[in-house]
C-alpha cells in the first residue's frame, strides 16, 4: 500500500533525473539532505527509501542542524512516516525548504521541520492515502482498514504541526487540497515564504486526478534557452545598474554643489578680507590726515609758504590740509567788500593800526561771518590786505623748539 503509489521518477524529455543525497558541511555541524525524488524505493532502485535516509543520518549524529530540501510528488506513506520519525527523533534542529513540490507523502516529511520554508512558486498537497491490492474480499477489507489507520496517523501528524482541527484536516485530505505558498502559510503548513526558485528536477503530476492545470506551470516551468536566461539576468541587473548610476550621479552632483559652495565661501571670505584691508587703509590714511603735520610735511605740502607761517602752523598742530586752507593756496573768489575794521575789496580803508581787534584769528572769524565765506578764505584775505598785522600775529605766537 502506498500514497500515490504511481508516483515515479521522470525520465526522457519530462526532465532531468531526480536525486536524493546528503551533503555534510564543515565540521559536520550542518547536514544538507536533498529529497528530489519519489518517496520509497521503486523496482528499478529509484526513489528515496526510509532505510537509506536512516542509515545515512547515522553517520551524522553530532550534526546540530539538518537542512531538508524537498521537491517530490510523494510516494509510499510508510516510508514517508519513517523518514518523518527519523528526522523528528534526531537531536539536530530540522529546517525544511520546499523548493518545488511537497505533494502527498512528501508533505508528511515536511511536517518534521522545526522551521518550514516554502518557495513562493512551490506547492503543497494533502489527500487520502491510496493503495493497490490483489486478492479476495478479506484482502480488500484488510486494505481498507490499513488505509483508514494510515489516514488517522496522517491526520494526527498534520494537526499536531499546524494546529488545525482533525476534522478540518480529514476533510481537506478527502478533497485532495492543493495549496500555494501563501495558502500553506495561512493554514500553518509552512512558517514562512521565501523567494521563488528555479530547479532542474521536475515532478510528474500525471497520477493525480484533481491537480489544477496551473500547478504544472507553476512547479514545472517550461525549459528556457540560454539567450532567454541571459536576457532575464540582464533585466535583473538593470535596476541595480540604474540604481548605481543614479547613486553615482547624485554623489557627483553633491560633490559639485559642495565645491561650488566652498568656492562661494572662499570668494566671500576673500572679498571680506579685501574690504577689511581697504577699510584699515582708509582708517590709516584718515588717521594720518588728522594727525598734526610735521614741519617737513608742511614745507612739502606748502612750497610757497614762509618759514614763519610753517612754524606757526606746526605750533598750532595743524594738518597739511588745514595749513593749505589757512594759506589760501586754493583758488578763491574775490572777497566781498566791507567788514568790521577790515579793508574793502579795493584795498582802501585800513582799520585802526591794521587789525580791527589786534587778534588775527578773531578778525578772520568776523570777516568770514560778515562775508559768508570760509575761515581760510577770510584769513587769506586778511593776510593779503594787512601783511604787517599778519606778521605781527605770527610773531606773537609762542615759539616751540624742534
Amino acid at each position: 500500500m502506498g500514497a500515490s503509489i504511481a508516483a515515479k521518477r521522470p525520465s526522457g524529455p519530462a526532465g532531468p533525473r531526480m536525486i536524493c543525497e546528503i551533503r555534510a558541511q564543515a565540521d559536520d555541524d550542518m547536514v544538507d539532505l536533498l529529497i528530489y525524488d519519489v518517496i520509497g524505493e521503486g523496482w528499478d532502485g529509484s526513489g528515496v527509501s526510509a532505510k537509506h535516509v536512516a542509515e545515512t543520518l547515522k553517520g551524522h549524529r553530532a550534526a546540530r542542524q539538518i537542512n531538508v530540501s524537498l521537491n517530490s510528488a510523494g510516494g509510499s506513506v510508510f516510508d514517508a512516516l519513517a523518514i518523518y520519525n527519523t528526522l523528528s527523533n534526531h537531536a539536530a534542529r530540522v529546517v525544511v525548504h520546499i523548493d518545488g513540490a511537497a505533494l502527498s507523502a512528501a508533505s508528511l516529511i515536511a511536517m518534521a521541520g522545526d522551521d518550514i520554508a516554502i518557495a513562493e512558486n512551490a506547492m503543497m498537497m494533502i489527500h487520502d492515502p491510496h493503495g493497490v491490492v490483489m486478492g479476495g474480499a478479506a484482502d480488500m477489507r484488510q486494505m481498507a482498514d490499513q488505509l483508514d489507520k494510515a489516514k488517522a496517523t496522517l491526520v494526527t501528524t498534520y494537526a499536531a504541526r499546524t494546529g488545525q482541527t482533525t476534522d478540518d484536516i480529514a476533510a481537506w485530505m478527502t478533497a485532495e487540497t492543493w495549496m500555494t505558498a501563501e495558502e500553506a502559510l495561512a493554514a500553518h503548513f509552512a512558517d514562512r515564504v521565501i523567494a521563488a526558485k528555479r530547479i532542474a528536477a521536475q515532478v510528474d503530476l500525471s497520477q493525480f486526478e484533481h491537480a489544477p492545470p496551473w500547478v504544472g506551470r507553476l512547479i514545472n516551468p517550461e525549459p528556457r534557452d540560454e539567450a532567454t536566461e541571459m536576457a532575464d539576468e540582464q533585466k535583473k541587473r538593470e535596476p541595480a545598474c540604474q540604481e548605481e548610476e543614479e547613486k553615482k550621479k547624485a554623489q557627483e552632483e553633491e560633490e559639485e554643489e559642495k565645491k561650488a559652495q566652498e568656492e562661494e565661501e572662499e570668494k566671500k571670505a576673500q572679498e571680506e578680507e579685501e574690504e577689511k584691508k581697504a577699510q584699515e587703509e582708509e582708517e590709516e590714511e584718515k588717521k594720518k590726515k588728522e594727525q598734526p603735520a610735521s614741519i617737513a610735511a608742511l614745507r612739502s605740502g606748502l612750497p610757497g609758504a614762509s618759514s614763519d607761517f610753517i612754524l606757526a602752523c606746526a605750533e598750532q598742530g595743524l594738518t597739511v590740509a588745514q595749513a593749505k586752507a589757512l594759506a589760501g593756496l586754493n583758488a578763491q573768489p574775490a572777497p566781498r567788500s566791507g567788514g568790521p575794521g577790515l579793508p574793502n575789496a579795493d584795498g582802501k580803508g585800513k582799520a585802526r593800526g591794521g587789525l580791527a581787534t589786534g587778534d588775527f584769528v578773531a578778525d578772520a572769524k568776523a570777516y568770514a561771518a560778515e562775508h559768508k565765506c570760509t575761515l581760510a578764505r577770510a584769513m587769506s584775505a586778511l593776510a593779503a590786505a594787512d601783511p604787517e598785522g599778519h606778521a605781527a600775529w605770527v610773531d606773537s605766537q609762542p615759539r616751540v623748539e624742534r
